[in-house]
């Protein structure tokens, strides 16, 4: 075995004794170094001495002092010279309103100012109460009798229009910008319509009609129009008729009336009367008061 490791656990067995010897030294009052000599054997031959023998360890501690009082404070030194000025900071939020100050006194009156110019009329103002209920009037003069009505179970309902959204178009039979009042379609009661009156008109058996209205799908454009007359035979030319136009869809005549005499065919022509309206589909529909006598009450 190496004489350094024959030696080895001397030295350890020195230095565990020197830091048992250090541990009980008192702390000093500042700090102080510790010299101890250790032979080759690991025994401590020496301490605190100027030097050791050269075969000798020489190993030295040092043991830190207790803190020492805090000195007094020395002078205050110059003022430094002034810094740059720092950017502007960003601008505080507005404070609180405060409190309204004392009325001040009156001042002088002013010169008269020129007249301003009339304001914008106001509001309607709210409906006043209602008032009282004046006194009952003298009984009017009686009036004369109206005519008779049409008598109810006399009366009927025809209907009829362009054949739909689907056999309509695949027939051809829709009111179209194209169709004028030289070249109509004419409509008759179930729905039957054609561009050839005498093909679908339908004869009556005597009577009046009365109180026309009709539908489109949509309305027919801004200036456009389309225009629809209640026939008697070949005549269209009749009182019964109405106007659908612009931005509206529907219209009625509930004033006029057509009587017919037994077996007059009763059919309705529609036509462009204004612009370039849409293409689009039509329903429509009239009352008939069955009279022999071809005459309205």
């Amino acid at each position: 075995m190496p004489q350094s490791f024959k030696n080895a656990w001397r030295w350890l067995v020195g230095a565990s004794a020197a830091a048992m010897l250090i541990a009980s030294i008192a702390p000093a009052a500042s700090a102080q170094d510790i010299t101890l000599c250790i032979a080759r054997n690991g025994k401590i031959v020496g301490v605190d001495l100027p030097f050791c023998q050269p075969h000798n360890l020489r190993l030295v501690w040092n043991i830190p002092g207790a803190a020492g009082p805090q000195g007094p404070n020395g002078p205050t030194g110059p003022n430094g010279p002034t810094g740059a000025a720092g950017p502007t900071g960003s601008q505080g939020s507005v404070g609180v309103v405060g409190p309204t100050g004392p009325l001040g006194s009156t001042g002088l009156v002013g010169p008269a100012g020129a007249q301003g110019v009339t304001g914008l009329a106001g509001n309607t103002g709210n409906t006043g109460p209602t008032g009282h209920t004046g006194p009952v009037g003298a009984t009017g003069v009686a009036g004369t009798n109206g005519a008779d009505g049409f008598d109810g179970d006399f009366i009927t309902t025809l209907t009829g229009g362009t054949l739909g959204d689907i056999i309509g178009p695949a027939a051809g039979i829709q009111l179209t910008s194209s169709i004028t009042s030289v070249f109509p379609i004419w409509m008759a009661p179930g729905n039957g319509a054609d561009t050839i009156q005498s093909t679908i008109a339908v004869p009556t058996p005597g009577g009046c009609a009365f109180d026309l209205q009709v539908l489109l799908d949509e309305d027919p454009g801004t200036a456009n129009a389309y225009t629809f007359f209640v026939c008697d035979q070949g005549d269209c030319a009749t009182s019964l008729t109405c106007v659908i136009s612009d931005a509206a869809t529907s219209c009625f005549d509930d004033t006029h009336a057509v009587a017919y005499a037994p077996g007059d065919s009763l059919s309705v022509v529609a036509f462009t009367s204004a612009g370039t309206p849409a293409t689009l589909d039509v329903g429509w529909s009239l009352d008939y008061f069955y009279n022999p006598a071809g005459v309205c009450l």
